[in-house]
Parts: C-alpha cells; sequence; structure tokens
C-alpha cells in the first residue's frame, strides 16, 4: 500500500507552498484511507512553543502526581498501621515491600504492553485505574467497623494494584520525553526528578494535614482527584488513542519530533530512528578518532578506545546495581523513618512528620540541580560511584551518631549532670542534628545515583543496539524504575524485619556497611579498567598536561 510521503514548507512569507510530490500525495486522497496530516518543517514559533509549553506542563504534573503518592503514605501510614490497627513493624516492612513489587512488575512489562496496545492506549488506561484504586486504599484504610486483618488486606488487595499501574504510568511518561531530548538527558532527568519531588514534598506535608484532619479517607481521595485530572490534561496534549488515525491534528505532540523540529508521518519514525541512532555513533567514534571529542576517564565505555561490545555486559550491570541500592535507600527509610521519628523526637502530629521528610525531599531537589549540568559535561560515572559513599555517610549519621548519643546520655545521668542534661537537652538536640545530617545526605545520595543513571541507560542502549527512539527510551525507563523498585522492595522487607530484631540504629549500621562494600566494588571495577586499558579513555586536557 503505497503511502505518501509529501512534505510542506514555509515561504519567506509565512505561507505554505507544496514541494514536487505533493501531486503524488493527492493522487492517493480519494483511496479511502484516513491520511496523515504533515506539519512544516519550520512550524511557527508561538504555535510550536505552545506545544511544547503544553507537553512540559503535563509531564510535570503526571511526574509530581507520581511523587505525591510515592511520598505521602511515608507521613502517615507506618503510624496508622502500629497505633490505630495494633501492627508490628515488619508488617509495615511487607506491605510497602509488596507495593515496591507490584510497581517493579508494572516498570518490567509496561514496553511490551505498548509494543503491543499502543503506548498511549495503556497509559491511558493505568492512569484511570491508578487514580480509581488510589480512592479505594484511602476508603479502605478508613473503615472503622472492619476489623484489622480485613483493613490490612483490602490495604493489600488496592495497593498492589495501584502500585502496578503507578509502574506502567511512570516507564511509560518517562520514556516521552527522554526520547525527544539527546544530548541533555541529564538536565531533563534532573527536571524529572525536580517535579517527582516537589510533588513529594507537596504530598507529605499537605497530605499528613490532611490525614489529622479527614483520616486516611481524605489525602487519597484529593490525590485520586489530581490524578484523574492529570489524565484529562493527557488526554487533551496527546489525543485520544482511539482517534489516532484522524486527520486534523497537525501539531499532536506524537508527531512532533522536538529534538529538529521536523515534521514526519508516524509511519516514518522507524527508519529515521536507525539511521539517527547509527548517525549518532558514527559521530562520536569520528570526533574521538579526530582529537575533537573530550572524553572524560568515567565516561560510558562505548566511547572508548576498547572492545565496545563489552558494554552492556560489563558497565550496565553496576548502573543497575547503583539504582537497585539508591532503591534500597528509599525503600528503608520511607515506611521505617516515622516510626523511629515518633518514638525518639516525640513528634505526634502527621503534618510535623511530614515537614521532616520535606527535608530529604528538598536536599534531593536543590542536590538534583547541580548533579543534571555537571553530569552532561561527561561526569556521570563520578557523580554515581560518589552515591554510594555519601548513602553510606547518611546512614552512619542515623544509625551509630544515635546509639552515641544515647550512651551520652545515659553517662552524664550516671555522672550526676542531671540537671545539666535537662537544661540543655544534649541527647534530644544530638538526635536532631544527626536525623537532619543524615536526611541532608541521603538526598544528595539519591540525587547523584539517580539523575545520571538513566542517561547512561540511555546512551548504552542508542549505541549499542538497533532498537528505535521510542525503544530504547522505553526499555531505559523500565530498567531504572524496575531496578529501584525492586531495591525498594527488598529494603522495606530487610529493613522491616532488621528494625523489629535489632532496632533502627542498629539496622542502619548494617545498611551502612553494605553500601560501603558495593560502592567499593564498583569503584575497584573501574580502577582495574583503566590499568588495563592503559588510560585510552582519560580527557584530552589530561593527556596535554603529560
Amino acid at each position: 500500500m503505497a503511502r505518501s510521503s509529501s512534505h510542506t514548507t514555509l515561504a519567506s512569507d509565512g505561507s505554505h507552498s507544496p514541494s514536487e510530490e505533493d501531486g503524488k500525495g493527492k493522487d492517493h486522497a480519494d483511496d479511502g484511507i484516513p491520511q496523515v496530516q504533515l506539519l512544516p518543517i519550520r512550524a511557527p514559533t508561538g504555535r510550536r512553543l505552545s506545544v511544547l509549553a503544553c507537553y512540559l506542563v503535563q509531564f510535570a504534573l503526571n511526574v509530581a502526581m507520581n511523587g505525591w503518592m510515592f511520598e505521602m503514605p511515608s507521613a502517615f501510614v507506618p503510624e496508622h498501621l502500629r497505633s490505630a490497627l495494633g501492627f508490628p513493624t515488619w508488617v509495615t516492612g511487607v506491605l510497602f515491600s509488596s507495593f515496591t513489587c507490584c510497581q517493579f512488575i508494572g516498570s518490567i512489562s509496561a514496553p511490551s504492553l505498548a509494543s503491543k496496545h499502543g503506548r498511549l492506549m495503556v497509559l491511558y488506561i493505568a492512569t484511570l485505574v491508578y487514580s480509581i484504586t488510589t480512592v479505594c486504599v484511602g476508603w479502605s484504610g478508613s473503615l472503622a467497623t472492619a476489623r484489622p486483618l480485613e483493613v490490612l488486606f483490602l490495604l493489600f488487595l488496592f495497593g498492589t494494584v495501584m502500585s502496578l499501574c503507578a509502574g506502567i504510568n511512570m516507564v511509560l511518561s518517562f520514556a516521552v520525553i527522554f526520547e525527544r531530548v539527546p544530548g541533555y538527558e541529564n538536565r531533563t532527568s534532573g527536571i524529572r526528578l525536580l517535579s517527582y519531588l516537589g510533588g513529594g514534598i507537596f504530598g507529605v506535608v499537605v497530605g499528613g494535614g490532611l490525614y489529622d484532619i479527614g483520616g486516611m479517607y481524605l489525602p487519597y481521595t484529593v490525590a485520586g482527584a489530581f490524578i484523574f485530572a492529570d489524565l484529562v490534561l493527557m488526554n487533551w496534549v496527546f489525543g485520544s488513542p482511539l482517534a489516532a488515525r484522524r486527520v486534523q491534528r497537525p501539531f499532536s505532540v506524537r508527531e512532533i519530533d522536538h529534538s529538529s523540529m521536523m515534521a514526519t508521518t508516524p509511519s516514518s519514525h522507524e527508519q529515521e530512528d536507525h539511521d539517527d541512532t547509527s548517525s549518532e555513533a558514527d559521530a562520536l567514534l569520528g570526533a574521538q578518532e579526530s582529537g575533537s571529542l573530550q572524553l572524560s576517564p568515567f565516561l560510558p565505555h562505548a566511547y572508548s578506545e576498547y572492545d565496545s561490545s563489552r558494554f552492556v555486559v560489563s558497565d550496565v550491570p553496576y548502573v543497575l546495581m547503583a539504582l537497585l541500592m539508591a532503591g534500597s535507600a528509599l525503600g528503608f527509610v520511607q515506611p521505617l523513618l516515622a516510626e523511629h521519628i515518633t518514638t525518639m523526637l516525640g513528634l505526634q502530629k502527621s503534618v510535623e512528620v511530614g515537614m521532616v521528610f520535606a527535608v530529604l525531599l528538598t536536599s534531593v531537589m536543590l542536590s538534583s540541580l547541580l548533579v543534571g549540568s555537571h553530569a552532561d559535561r561527561g561526569y556521570e560515572w563520578p557523580c554515581l560511584l560518589t552515591a554510594l559513599f555519601v548513602l553510606f555517610a547518611a546512614f552512619l549519621l542515623v544509625g551509630p551518631w544515635s546509639l552515641l548519643m544515647g550512651a551520652l546520655d545515659k553517662l552524664t545521668y550516671a555522672l550526676g549532670f542531671t540537671s545539666w542534661i535537662k537544661r540543655v537537652n544534649v541527647y534530644l538536640r544530638g538526635v536532631w542534628v544527626s536525623l537532619l545530617s543524615s536526611l541532608v545526605c541521603l538526598g544528595a545520595g539519591l540525587a547523584l545515583c539517580i539523575v545520571p543513571g538513566l542517561p547512561i541507560l540511555i546512551k548504552a542502549l542508542r549505541t549499542k543496539t538497533h532498537l528505535d527512539k521510542m525503544q530504547v527510551s522505553n526499555t531505559a525507563s523500565m530498567y531504572e524504575n524496575a531496578s529501584i523498585s525492586l531495591g525498594a522492595a527488598i529494603g522495606a522487607f530487610v529493613g522491616g524485619f532488621l528494625v523489629q530484631s535489632v532496632g533502627f540504629s542498629n539496622a542502619a549500621v548494617i545498611y551502612a556497611i553494605v553500601y560501603l562494600s558495593v560502592g567499593c566494588a564498583i569503584h575497584s571495577y573501574f580502577h582495574r579498567y583503566r590499568q588495563t586499558t592503559g588510560g585510552s579513555a582519560m580527557m584530552c586536557s589530561e593527556a596535554d598536561d603529560r
């Protein structure tokens, strides 16, 4: 079946002038086949910017809603399970672990579902179910007449479905934008993290306040309404997937190649994506051979002078391990730190606990501003390696430091300085200092790991596979979200049992040892690589200095 390949250009006065092939396209106009209206190669600036603005607003709102839903439960759900329902700490860990396991399943199944049923269709259905089950989670948690086990079962049932749809939503919504920003992946990853954390801060503070007013039902109902509003905005920006073959959608976001603003038909994307991928790899290798490309010693090995087939099998597992460790930190802190705060610091209101978590999210937000621009200069791997050691310091601060302050408290009481302790309150102030310092380090470590992680995976798939842009973005986003979700499941599950057995501070010490070991292992891998390759991937400026 013949397909029209006509293009329309803008004349100097702004009018449209058809190309020579328009006559061929008109021959097929009456075939009864819906024709896709082609975009001008240089669309009017105002309309183009309005499309991009709508697209970015929708993307930011969608990411913010995910941040809201993932961070809000940490403000009051663990305390609700413990005080209102009477469940021990390990139940909280298992429940949150089941949620993140379902998010992991949704992440790994999203690309295959999108390829079979269409990315927009899967994204819309997942977002709709996401909105409905969010309201159901709040409803089930606020049942006053049901027995605790019945409430727990309903929370598990609706929460797992909600997490499954959330995983699909995150992978597909993230993939849409990353395929359109070649060369700016780290900055875009930083913007994504900013939107996520903005929603997270709003969720833990406002969600905690709504919980104090109306229980679990009120914050989850408000969140479900916002998710549905995001679905409506998504349908307005991208259009209905059922009407994807309609004509007269000249500035649909789905039909614009934002990297070059070239107008193409959807049927031509696959060939162009393959050509762009191969040409990008050839350009990188040619620039390196000519000496015009400044290479970092930690730049992904696909751009260095050695057998680059080792890249996929050697480097990507280390990236996924780092992302898994970042997810494990989130899984440990989110469900378990709230109970530690209430017992150690005496905070009773959920909004106060939410403000403590806002310190963590603010730290990630400010750190991501610096990490994104720095990683785009070729320092993705140093950021990723530094992240694990910063996370080690975070767990070291919240664990042994709290034990040290407790020992100091007992020692001062034994020496008879009771009145001085009551005046100065050394123990409480020491716990606050260690807690806030740990949250700042934890936020910086998460930003250093998550921001460059996805761009590294995207570059690996672009240079070493024959996938098109959509498949690359879907697969890389699936890898990242699946690793973080799996790590969060492991962190919540193992952390719940460790806290129940040895206490929060001792469990944090164990986690700190694990992060130090993994960080040293990944660092030793790159140290051995630089020795075996003779420093062939070192920066040109360093070679000039020698």
